[in-house]
């Protein structure tokens, strides 16, 4: 726990397991997109 003290300290924080959901998801989303988008044309 020292360690998320000292990144805290520096200005890092860590994103909440919701948002890392999120961005992971709609990142599959996006890129599943750009790969149909990219064979059908």
């Amino acid at each position: 726990m020292d360690n998320l003290k000292t990144f805290e300290s520096m200005g890092f924080t860590l994103p909440s397991p919701a948002y890392l959901i999120g961005a992971i998801f709609f990142s599959i989303i996006g890129y599943a997109a750009y790969r149909y988008g990219k064979k059908a044309s």
